[in-house]
């Protein structure tokens, strides 16, 4: 049922400079056990930030994670973030500019129609804030280019082709569909849909005369006689460069190869270069495995093997997180790009022979910083394997960022135009755990503590900073746990020890009682589970006494002599 039920959430949030705003979401998000966190996309020329959320489909959409979810995010985007201070290069509506469920996998789209009405239904009643229904949730199935429009989504209200502030009316002319008639200046209104899989692909065009993109845009879209289910729109991005920012309705009927010839065709015609377009998300069947994949680590051995006959090649090939870059951009065909092509061209070749490698290229400001490791246990063609996957998505996941990071169950790869080669410092690190609990979570989790602390000794002392282990008699309830830390092999043992000793003792709260988890960072990792997930045999064997074993008949007293 699991695989066969999922609903997923995308959430386009109009902030993407305010570091500390978008902690404060992505915390609510993590906060439910059940949702998963799959993608984040941000653009700081845009200032919107894009959240892909996914979660098992609930029967009672009242009881549904994803709906608690989305609320909380939603919640504390209006907490951290005032529209009427807000600007970019895209158009909004709102802070929370945008929310689309769709059905994945088995599930129906009347289903994810009914969590969306009730979510929207919390937005309107319970923070006050003008919503709007389109697609499946709206009982005349209103578009949201309907709603848009309705509103000028597509002017721009300042100079330089930039939306600012918040919407220029006191009484909405269209009345919501919940919440109050008078949008609130500082959050602006909300639309909510629920409607089939919608693919983002973006293709830059290389030039700033923007009203000679728009006819571009105007000739692909459907609405212009161009592309069948093909919306598109020309927005400013980086310098000489005008993005064609397509949603792709239907990918059967068009899709992002069409698009991009269609666009190189008519660009030109106009004279001007066009570069490769990019997805600002994954597609819906990787979005499902990602999600499984996830959850394959932290859900037992029966969901684990689950995932190895259905996707065995999912299993290393899929990432599991990634941070892109805040602070820098950089433009096709630039002397970055050259040099980070150059560097990771040449990393996974390096990196697969001895498992690690970093390398540095190009003089400031086209300096490119490169590190690449694979986890210790898996073989030189797996790990050149997972090194080439990560090359290529971290540009796909990442695009012109000038610093990436993604992590993968086999390897880790990162590279930026600043140093960092360094640093000892583990952020950014990111917490994993099982939905699932222990029984007796202080004993398990002292115990755990013993074997990691056992793994990371040795580890430290090896070469590649890197050791698992296993514990036997751990608990009647789960008798074995295996264990895996390891860091950097530039770092030093006593580094090693602190950095991965941070990352258990004391075990972060989210991550106690539960019968799996991991932490990912980059200078070290470790991770637990109660079944086996590495290659070979361990490194380090422990066996504890159980607690809860029937113990020994006690002995006879002793004789007491007659008086």
């Amino acid at each position: 049922m699991l695989k066969s039920m999922l609903a997923c959430c995308k959430l386009y949030i109009s902030e993407s400079r305010n570091v500390h705003a978008l902690e404060l979401i992505e915390h609510a998000a993590k906060a439910h056990p059940e949702v998963v966190l799959i993608n984040k996309f941000k653009d700081e020329v845009y200032n919107r930030v894009g959240y892909t959320i996914v979660s098992p489909l609930s029967i009672n959409s009242d009881a549904s994670p994803l709906r608690t979810a989305v609320f909380d995010m939603v919640k504390a985007a209006f907490e951290a973030i005032d529209l009427e201070l807000h600007y970019g290069s895209h158009p909004r509506l709102g802070v929370v500019d945008h929310i689309c469920f769709h059905p994945l996998a088995q599930a129906s789209l009347p289903q994810v129609a009914e969590i969306a009405k009730s979510v929207a239904c919390d937005i309107g009643k319970k923070l006050q804030a003008p919503t709007y229904l389109y697609g499946a949730c709206h009982e005349g199935g209103r578009t949201l280019d309907s709603i848009r429009r309705k509103f000028g989504y597509f002017k721009p209200n300042s100079a330089g082709n930039q939306w600012t502030g918040s919407l220029k009316m006191e009484i909405l002319e269209l009345r919501p569909d919940v919440g109050p008639l008078q949008p609130p200046s500082s959050k602006g209104i909300v639309v909510v849909g629920a409607t089939h899989w919608v693919d983002n692909y973006n293709i830059p065009v290389w030039c700033t005369d923007i009203d000679s993109v728009r006819r571009i845009a105007s000739k692909v879209r459907e609405r212009g006689g161009g592309l069948k289910s093909v919306q598109a729109i020309a927005l400013s991005h980086a310098a000489g460069c005008i993005e064609v920012a397509c949603n792709l309705l239907d990918t059967s009927i068009t899709g992002a190869d069409q698009v991009q010839s269609e666009v190189q065709r008519l660009a030109a015609e106009e004279g001007f270069k066009v570069g490769e377009g990019y997805s600002t998300d994954f597609s819906r069947e990787k979005i499902t495995e990602m999600y499984l994949r996830s959850i394959s680590f932290s859900c037992g051995r029966a969901c684990h093997i689950l995932l190895l006959v259905s996707s065995l090649s999912f299993i290393a090939a899929q990432p599991l997180y990634n941070v892109c870059g805040t602070t820098s951009n950089f433009t096709a065909n630039s002397t970055y790009q050259t040099n980070l092509d150059r560097v990771l061209s040449s990393l996974s070749d390096k990196a697969s022979t001895s498992g690690f490698a970093t390398t540095t290229f190009g003089q400031i400001p086209d300096l490119v910083i490169a590190l690449a490791l694979c986890r210790g246990d898996v073989k030189t063609t797996e790990c050149r394997a997972c090194l080439n996957t990560a090359t290529k998505d971290a540009q796909q996941i990442c695009p012109f960022n000038r610093a990436a990071i993604v992590w993968y169950d086999f390897c880790f790869l990162r590279f930026s135009n600043v140093e960092f080669l360094g640093s000892t410092s583990n952020d950014p690190e990111l917490l994993l755990g099982n939905t699932a609990y222990v029984s007796n979570p202080q004993r398990f989790d002292r115990l755990l503590n013993l074997l990691l602390n056992a793994t990371l000794d040795t580890a430290a002392r090896s070469d590649e900073r890197f050791a698992t282990g296993v514990v036997s008699k751990f608990t009647e309830e789960n008798p074995t746990v295996y264990g895996l830390v390891q860091c950097l092999p530039s770092l030093s043992a006593s580094q090693c020890r602190q950095c991965v000793r941070g990352l258990y003792d004391p075990l972060p709260s989210f991550l106690q009682g539960r019968q799996g988890g991991r932490v990912l960072g980059v200078t070290c990792t470790m991770r637990y589970e109660i079944y086996s997930f590495f290659e070979g045999a361990p490194e380090v064997t422990l066996t504890v006494p159980l607690e809860n074993a029937t113990p020994p008949p006690a002995p006879p007293p002793p004789a007491v002599p007659s008086p």
